[in-house]
């Protein structure tokens, strides 16, 4: 039985969106990635295959095409030095009834987001998809270290300005059947811990009147009004606090990306009934009508923390329990997972002491690494054997970034049908989130100790040297005399010019300026 025929792709539409934007290759970086992703120019995503993409459909071609990213030699942790790597971007209708292969190749190297800076750029046609082939100069001879490519630690932020980054969540009505999220929970103010300036806080009350009619007594007794924010924009005409109840279903993001390292600082609190969380979510974690079972290829909510279990005393979720995880094909029937649970016994360290605690992630191609206060406490890897369905696959597809309380009746443990939660109002509160498009480095911080000015850290690929910086805080009436490791002086001392080697784990090194009289 023969094909029914094709429409072609419109040029214009392919125009208008681009390719996803490729940075040459670095050594020491993670590659840029996507597997079937679309990208959203203003116009509504397509939830499931042919959703959104009408022929003839203003703006639909847009969304009408999807695009996976590979590379050659394969990539499966960072670029290497010395290699030259070429990307292949592919790119493959959404719709059943929509083809490339009448796509006029002249047209390609005119797609906003190819590189200027590449070696070569050819395209094919292959079947209805379109390949474009991007040839890079070889890397350099030297790992590099990574580069922030995302720092919020709302310095410049104040009260519901969340700053560059990030947004109020949706103000969803219903989450988890126990709590809503509402603007006015998540806010920016100055931070009493001494070395912070803005935190950012995420809060939770109860209010019953944001309870849903109909539910029973105990829930709407039990109803939590929460904070959430993210890197995701919001829809045109949902902006504000307080009541409104606008959802983020923009199709855009203030940031997002695939591989990299994610990491928080954050005190949580212990809440029975609740959760705080640090987690990514991407555009296309629930596309799974378009690839089945694609094990977290198209797209993987990961948990980088989750305080569930923060109140248990008992059993082997305690003492001081928490969690990471991985969810995968959606949220309905299809729903594949994972979870990786701690206690302070296993991790040695109690997460909810009442101090700032860093939570991270590192995602690379073959796996993810979870980490806490520098050390590694869980990893998956691509092709284990987890979930429902057998195994995950590490997504390439970008996400966006959250910081969230919510409750759900679960959470208390105490069954579906009994909330609790013990508190009537909480928060917990964020010094910054960074992310680093390579494994992180260590940062060689320096302060003045008194003095005036300020000075670049060091950034340095973990267990190689780095030359401290002379110094250039200046001390009226005072002369500078060397580093120390401890502000008062009692630490180790450097000077100027000093070489020192830094740790292959995740540490950082801070530097005191030493004054004496002149």
């Amino acid at each position: 039985m023969s094909e029914s025929p094709r429409t072609p792709i419109d040029p214009a539409g392919v125009a208008a969106a681009g390719v996803w934007r490729i940075p040459a290759p670095v050594a020491g970086h993670f590659p840029t990635s996507a597997y079937y992703y679309r990208l959203r120019q203003g116009t509504a995503l397509p939830n499931i295959v042919g959703g959104g993409n009408t022929p003839g459909e203003p703006g639909s071609d847009r969304n009408n095409f999807a695009q996976t990213i590979t590379w050659e030699p394969a990539v499966s942790h960072a670029f290497l030095p010395n290699t030259q790597y070429t990307a292949t971007i592919k790119l493959s209708p959404v719709h059943p009834s929509r083809t490339f292969a009448m796509f006029p190749l002249g047209d390609v190297p005119s797609l906003a987001g190819l590189p200027q800076n590449a070696a070569a750029i050819t395209c094919a046609h292959a079947g209805h998809d379109l390949l474009i082939h991007i040839a890079f100069e070889p890397t350099g001879d030297t790992i590099q270290t990574a580069q922030r490519i995302m720092h919020e630690d709302w310095a410049t932020a104040g009260g519901y300005n969340l700053g560059k980054y990030f947004r109020h969540a949706s103000n969803d009505p219903v989450r988890h059947g126990l709590c809503t999220w509402r603007d006015d929970m998540s806010f920016v103010r100055p931070s009493q811990t001494p070395g912070i300036g803005n935190e950012l806080v995420v809060s939770f009350k109860k209010d019953p009147s944001l309870a849903p009619s109909g539910v029973p007594q105990v829930f709407k007794d039990n109803w939590i009004r929460s904070g959430g924010v993210t890197t995701r924009e919001r829809s045109p005409g949902t902006e504000g606090i307080n009541g409104n109840t606008g959802v983020d279903r923009g199709d855009t993001a203030v940031f997002e990306n695939a591989y990299g390292y994610y990491e928080g600082r954050i005190q949580f609190d212990s809440i029975r009934g609740m959760w705080g969380a640090f987690w990514l979510m991407g555009f296309q974690v629930d596309y799974f009508a378009d690839h089945p079972h694609s094990h977290g290829a198209m797209g993987t909510e990961i948990d980088i923390v989750e305080t569930f279990h923060s109140w248990r005393t008992e059993g082997p979720l305690a003492p001081h329990g928490f969690n990471s995880a991985l969810h995968w094909d959606g949220y309905g029937p299809e729903h594949d997972g994972t979870s990786m649970d701690y206690t302070s016994d296993m991790v040695g360290t109690n997460v909810y002491d009442g101090s700032f605690h860093t939570f991270a992630v590192e995602w690379s191609p073959q796996e993810y690494v979870f980490y806490l206060d520098g050390k590694e406490i869980g990893r998956n890897r691509d092709g284990d054997t987890v979930g429902l369905h057998g195994m995950m696959h590490v997504t390439p597809n970008p996400t966006y970034v959250k910081l969230s309380i919510e409750a759900a009746a679960w959470a208390g443990g105490q069954g579906d049908d009994n909330p609790i939660v013990v508190k009537d109002a909480g928060e917990f509160r964020v010094d910054y989130v960074s992310v680093w498009n390579g494994p992180r480095p260590s940062i060689v911080s320096y302060h003045a100790g008194g003095g005036q000015g300020a000075m670049e850290d060091s950034l340095v690929v973990r267990g190689t040297a780095c030359t401290l910086q002379a110094n250039a805080f200046t001390c009226p009436g005072y002369r500078f005399t060397g580093w120390n490791t401890s502000p008062d002086g009692t630490g180790a001392n450097y000077a100027a010019g000093d070489v020192i080697t830094t740790s292959a784990n995740i540490a950082d090194i801070a530097l005191h300026a030493q004054w004496v009289q002149a």
